[in-house]
């Protein structure tokens, strides 16, 4: 059988198979799904999230969680001290829950290509250090990010990698988990030198145990919620309180598109 690929109806089969395919490609599923995730993480926490500063009221209930476990007598304080650096992290820094695990410390010269995620111990002084930035930084590789192909703005970073500095009111709380909490957690079958020495699952299972203890009451919450609505917290006080480049300085804290964060959160901008 000919086909004639001068006919209208043959022009119309290609245009709704180009529309299709396009719109096939913009529906990106990975990216549905991420968006699902925050609309219900802004319902569930939408009470919070409508204070001008949602961040703060997580800090505040931190702090009140680390005096009541700083003392770290007792083995589940440890772990509850362990716990509250990592959702003080996700605060800060909120990556998702696949990355934590793979975190390995170093120290010395920020690899360009690390293979892994890295937590980077810098010198305890550097002059040429401004006075709210730490000494400890996260390092992402971008071959490590879901997005990484797809997003331009990660795409063309040379060396391809993220260096997120840990502002320096972290330092203190890091340093005693680094020297007094996680040398109690590691176990004889504990191979390699990473931050947190857990998986996946059983992060997020230690997270929503701190939640449960520490955190629901005084954020009035109902439930735990491991680790994805941390995300929505950081955009949605960052889009608040940014006084200029709202939604870029909140895409870059998430490792995501700016058009996606301003689709997401563009109605917690005052």
């Amino acid at each position: 059988m000919t086909v004639n690929r001068w006919s209208l109806e043959y022009w119309l089969c290609a245009e709704v198979h180009n529309w299709v395919a396009g719109m096939q490609e913009s529906l990106d599923p990975v990216q549905l799904s991420h968006h699902r995730h925050a609309m219900d993480a802004i319902a569930r926490w939408e009470h919070v999230l409508e204070d001008p500063r949602p961040l703060d009221l997580v800090r505040e209930a931190h702090q009140k969680a680390f005096e009541g476990v700083s003392s770290l007598q007792t083995f589940d304080q440890v772990r509850m001290y362990a716990a509250l650096v990592h959702s003080e992290l996700l605060c800060t820094f909120p990556l998702r829950l696949s990355h934590w695990p793979n975190l390995r410390i170093v120290e010395g010269r920020i690899p360009n290509k690390p293979a892994t995620e890295l937590f980077h111990i810098g010198s305890e002084t550097d002059p040429e250090r401004p006075d709210y930035v730490g000494r400890y930084s996260i390092v992402v590789p971008v071959h490590t990010l879901k997005n990484g192909e797809r997003n331009h703005e990660l795409r063309k970073l040379d060396p391809p990698r993220i260096v997120f500095q840990l502002p320096a009111r972290l330092d203190s709380v890091l340093t005693t988990y680094l020297k007094e909490v996680r040398p109690r957690l590691v176990r004889p079958e504990d191979t390699g030198n990473n931050l947190f020495m857990r998986t996946a699952d059983s992060l997020r299972h230690s997270l929503k145990e701190l939640q449960t203890k520490w955190l629901i009451r005084e954020l009035g919450l109902q439930e735990a919620w491991a680790v994805h609505p941390y995300r929505a917290l950081v955009a949605t006080h960052v889009v608040k309180n940014a006084e200029e480049n709202p939604y870029r300085i909140a895409a870059m804290l998430l490792l995501d598109s700016e058009a996606t964060v301003r689709k997401t959160y563009s109605r917690f901008r005052p």
